[in-house]
């Protein structure tokens, strides 16, 4: 296989050395931010991102979708799915009983909301509290981004 065709995980494993200090460099930072502000709570900071992919899964979410859209409630535009709480606690691996009362919490910061259904969906407000935390994610992303983009190149060089 040429060198330009390989995969982001045979250069991620063939430059460990460059890219895995920057992840979790990155991951402990953004890991730190996310824990201050879900309370120090990261079962609920996990129920949350479960939440999360149910309300706008990558199936339906357009790929032109950017960040700037999401700021500015363009995320009600798309088809929002919800997700109980049975699957939420079978999803994560996270008791039933304890994935219940994270909900609760939620709901009071008003980071989700329930459907007459009984389904669980991200809220607008949720987007709009997290976003420090969405732009930590960001910044992680494309820090690790980069760091693959450079081994990439240097591959090729």
């Amino acid at each position: 296989m040429p060198e330009a065709a390989k995969s982001s995980r045979a250069i991620v494993e063939s430059h460990f050395g460059q890219i895995w200090p920057v992840h979790v460099e990155g991951f402990t930072r953004l890991l730190i931010l996310l824990r201050q502000q879900f309370d120090g709570d990261l079962d609920m900071l996990l129920v949350m991102a479960v939440i999360g992919e149910a309300t706008l899964p990558r199936h339906l979410l357009p790929g032109d979708f950017s960040y700037g859209e999401l700021l500015k409630g363009k995320g009600e535009l798309v088809n929002k799915q919800d997700i109980n709480t049975q699957s939420i606690a079978a999803f994560s691996g996270i008791p039933r009983e304890t994935v219940r009362r994270k909900l609760e919490r939620l709901a009071e910061k008003g980071w989700i909301e329930r459907n007459e259904s009984g389904g669980w969906t991200a809220s607008r407000k949720g987007s709009q509290d997290l976003q420090q935390a969405t732009e930590a994610t960001l910044d992680y992303l494309a820090t690790v981004g980069d760091a693959i983009g450079e081994a990439r190149r240097n591959m090729n060089a």
